[in-house]
């Protein structure tokens, strides 16, 4: 297998730091509400304005809100005079859970409807789990449009949404961020290489690098670690560099004549433990996108994977 090109198109998302947007919706949750009781129906809002057609859009989406029922107030926490931001409320469950609340994507195309997001939101705090799926849209006739679904919850806990709601804007993305590889004997990027310094940020080094630490258990034990040690470094044992009839294979054409050298991929298993399934954990590459150094944001928005792959009718 190998890359002459891995391009890794890279979009931070959250309160980016971009030109201001030319337009915004907001579609309004304000008394929008989760039942304590019953089964919860799934909530729909929907612009009546709309917006126009644009080369990327930012959304966000933390109302304020409180706990009603029984339990609300503990699990949601806040009240009707003086609610929380869900964002709060989200991190209350896993660390970060008000990332899953806004994003940023590109339009290529700038064309309507645009899918912008989904999500399904959810953790466990004490013993009480909860768990929605989130969704925001543009319509095909501009309007914005965000559904909360598949909401499941435990009787007596509810919550009411006391102000705001999804905001999304137009935007006019940054160009990609583009980091290549070329695997010449490893698995340095052309700017680690000095190949091509001005080349994108990002690494890859094997999933199972020592320097990464221990490995974890595999199904039924993913929280603990096994005894024996799962092996560390077997990706690198398994995996080669060399050339294309090394390994059996045609010359491969490159952009600038034929290929060299060639990465061959370790298989997804410890060959000297083939049917250990735990021993499978691990095994492969760690792509570290390293976008911070280019975009402020704690998350990408969107990424692609180009690969010049070859997979034998052997495998």
């Amino acid at each position: 297998m190998r890359h002459t090109t891995a391009a890794i198109a890279m979009i931070g998302s959250g309160l980016l730091a971009a030109s201001s947007p030319a337009q915004s919706l907001l579609v309004d949750f304000v008394g929008a509400s989760i039942p304590s009781s019953g089964t919860p129906p799934n909530i729909i809002r929907t612009t009546t304005a709309t917006i126009a057609p644009a080369s990327g859009y930012q959304f966000a989406f933390n109302p304020r809100v409180h706990g009603t029922g029984f339990l609300g107030g503990a699990v949601v926490g806040g009240t009707a005079a003086n609610p929380r931001f869900l964002g709060d409320v989200l991190n209350d469950y896993f660390a970060g859970g008000h990332r899953t609340l806004y994003g940023a994507m590109r339009n290529r195309g700038n064309t309507l409807p645009v899918f912008l997001d989904t999500e399904t939101v959810g953790g466990t705090f004490g013993n009480i789990t909860l768990s929605l799926v989130l969704r925001h849209e543009l319509l095909a006739d501009g309007r914005g449009r965000t559904s909360i679904t598949e909401i499941d919850r435990p009787s007596s806990v509810g919550l009411a949404i006391d102000s705001g709601g999804t905001v999304i804007m137009a935007w006019t993305p940054p160009a990609p961020v583009v980091s290549e590889w070329h695997f010449e004997g490893n698995l340095l990027s052309v700017k680690e290489s000095l190949a091509a310094p001005a080349s994108g940020p990002a690494r890859l080094r094997y999933l199972d690098d020592s320097s990464f630490g221990p490995i974890l258990g595999g199904e039924g034990v993913l929280d603990t670690y096994p005894n024996p040690p799962t092996p560390t470094n077997v990706t690198l044992a398994q995996s080669s560099f060399a050339a294309p009839a090394t390994f059996g294979i045609a010359p491969v054409p490159g952009s600038t004549g034929l290929i060299e050298t060639v990465y061959k991929t370790s298989p997804p298993r410890n060959a000297a433990a083939p049917t250990d399934s735990a021993r499978r954990r691990g095994l492969g590459l760690s792509l570290w996108p390293n976008s911070r150094d280019y975009w402020p944001a704690d998350r990408l928005g969107q990424w692609t994977m180009v690969w010049d792959i070859l997979i034998p009718a052997s495998s």
